[in-house]
């Protein structure tokens, strides 16, 4: 049975940079602080000596330090070139195990799984077979917060409230997704805008934690892509 892949709108949806390390008693450390050696006016001068050379050890440690920064630094992917919106679809689908999302760590590409197609969509294949890093869905409790922040900022306090009330007990994704859809069209836009803007947050968000993209990528991409005024 060939399954189609679901969309967000089906749910509810280092080490650090290298500082050079200098040793804190240098000669040039002693003419800083006690003067040109053999000035006359110099109280220093007679003790003013080179310093034995840097130690092999710190020599090692500083030459690690710099070769892993540049090895994470070389296996971190651009942003630019992952389909955030696939990868925020993986990550809201609460649907079944029967299929799986997965990304490749190597090219940021995102795939579907499913036990009987394989990836491809015609070749079965185990997915421990696969050298792919599986996408484990947030919990639903993530995607539930939007629905409480929607209803709480939107600027009609009585179509807030109902909503509100909506997301009380067992089925509050339908009942939230039934009252948006059939009483109030006007909101589906606005409803979607702010969805789908924080799943792609959290989308990059989870890139972070994977070790696939830098912290300042997901600065960036967060100061570009805010949550939008709601109505």
């Amino acid at each position: 049975m060939t399954r189609t892949r679901p969309t967000i709108q089906h749910e509810f949806m280092y080490l650090p940079q290298h500082r050079a390390l200098r040793p804190s008693g240098t000669a040039a450390d002693s003419v800083r602080r006690c003067g040109p050696t053999g000035s006359s006016r110099n109280p220093c001068a007679a003790q003013s000596k080179p310093l034995p050379p840097m130690s092999r050890v710190r020599q090692v440690v500083i030459w690690f330090h710099r070769a892993v920064s540049g090895f994470y630094a070389q296996c971190m992917l651009d942003l630019g070139g992952i389909d955030i919106e696939e990868l925020a679809t993986a990550l809201a689908d609460q649907t079944d195990f029967e299929h799986r999302w997965l990304i490749n760590p190597r090219t940021g590409q995102v795939v579907f799984w499913t036990s009987d197609t394989g990836i491809d969509g015609q070749n079965p294949v185990e997915i421990d077979e696969l050298d792919l890093t599986l996408i484990e869905p947030l919990p639903p409790y993530v995607w539930f917060q939007d629905m409480v922040d929607f209803a709480e900022g939107i600027s009609d306090t009585r179509t807030g409230r109902r909503l509100g009330e909506s997301l009380r007990g067992r089925g509050a994704f339908r009942r939230f997704k039934n009252l948006l859809y059939e009483h109030h069209p006007d909101l589906i836009r606005a409803w979607h805008a702010l969805r789908e803007v924080r799943a792609q947050r959290r989308a990059v968000d989870w890139l972070l934690k994977e070790g696939l993209i830098d912290d300042e990528a997901v600065q960036q991409f967060a100061a570009e892509n805010p949550d939008p005024d709601l109505p």
